[in-house]
């Protein structure tokens, strides 16, 4: 099996944010009990040690074995496995147990179909990221974390490449960023650079939608230059991920807007993100907006004894997904397992 590099880049990044590394084929380490070890890859860092298992054999159940061994016995707690086939489900049940990242090197680094949200608990369960041009709600009560996975989903599409655009309505752009650049998600250096642009809603807008309140306005009117001012922006920065946090503020409670909404803002071949609180059902505010998007991922807080953060793809349009509910938790990293493990992060 070839190992590109981009494969070994995208491994370390889901350890770490780490910028600094050396990749070792071949790599002899002895040790604590004296044995020396043979490993086909061992990535090394300044604070970082990573070892690789390539599966070359068809049942690989034995090697697994020994290479969770050798790590153990010479202190290696980042371990990986790199594979161009299915695993089985044993082999599957043993790298979990484990606790082995899986790197599949028939998967290229970023899909042209799929969008990756950065977070690689996610998007496993996507099967490898949101689909393009289209869109999805990301639903929850105030406090459950949908700014700041919309906001990884933008930095991980800047680290690929993708400029992002996210329009902030609840909150000024100022108060936002200030919220994001004390993360360690990497907003600070792509909103810097331009790579995240950061909008809010323009009086004009918000007179608009108060006109149709008020049975003065009319609705196609708004909804287009609603659509119009994100559109030139896509087109004119060549923006391949948007975000509105919340679109509530700029809905009105009718079945025919959301859905005439929802459609204006889906643009190839962006993906469009949307948030939304939780009022009218368990996944908006009027209950209305989940039937007119591709995907929703909820999340919220589970109380069983403590409290836990809670994420489940409740609906996933075109796509194989897994909507068995995962916890995660909240932390100057971003999101991450409760054990501490960032998902992944952004270089």
């Amino acid at each position: 099996m070839i190992i590109k590099e981009d494969l070994i880049k995208k491994a370390v990044s889901e350890f770490g944010n780490y910028k600094s590394y050396d990749v070792n084929e071949n790599y002899n380490i002895t040790g604590r009990s004296g044995v020396i070890y043979e490993f086909d890859y061992i990535v090394k860092g300044p604070d970082l040690i990573i070892a690789f298992l390539v599966i070359n054999t068809n049942n690989a159940l034995s090697d697994i074995l020994l290479f969770n061994a050798k790590c153990m016995d010479c202190n290696i707690n980042n371990k990986a496995i790199i594979i161009d086939r299915d695993l089985t489900s044993d082999e599957s049940n043993l790298v979990k147990t484990y606790n082995i990242k899986i790197f599949d090197a028939r998967v290229k680094n970023s899909s042209p179909e799929r969008a990756e949200t950065g977070i690689h608990e996610l998007d496993e369960r996507l099967n490898g990221g949101f689909l393009r041009n289209n869109i999805y709600l990301i639903s929850g009560k105030a406090g459950t974390g949908k700014t700041i996975l919309s906001t990884m989903f933008l930095c991980h599409g800047a680290n690929l490449g993708e400029r992002g655009l996210i329009i902030v309505t609840d909150t000024y752009p100022e108060q936002y960023i200030s919220n994001m650049k004390s993360l360690d998600i990497g907003f600070d250096k792509f909103y810097a650079s331009g790579m995240i642009k950061v909008l809010e809603v323009s009086d004009q807008i918000r007179l608009m939608k108060g006109e149709i309140i008020d049975g003065k306005g009319n609705v196609r009117k708004y909804i287009t230059r609603i659509s119009g001012d994100i559109r030139s922006m896509v087109e004119k920065d060549d923006v391949k991920r948007i975000v509105i946090d919340p679109v509530t503020p700029l809905l009105l409670a009718d079945d025919d807007f959301i859905n005439m909404f929802m459609k204006a803002i889906t643009f190839e071949p962006s993906v469009t993100l949307i948030t939304s609180g939780i009022r009218a059902s368990d996944l908006s505010v009027y209950g209305i907006e989940e039937y007119y998007t591709s995907g929703i991922i909820k999340l919220d807080l589970n109380y069983n004894g403590d409290i836990r953060r809670r994420m489940t793809i409740t609906k996933m349009r075109g796509t194989d997904f897994d909507g068995a509910p995962f916890y995660f938790k909240i932390s100057g990293s971003g999101i991450s397992h409760e054990n501490g493990e960032t998902f992944k992060e952004v270089q």
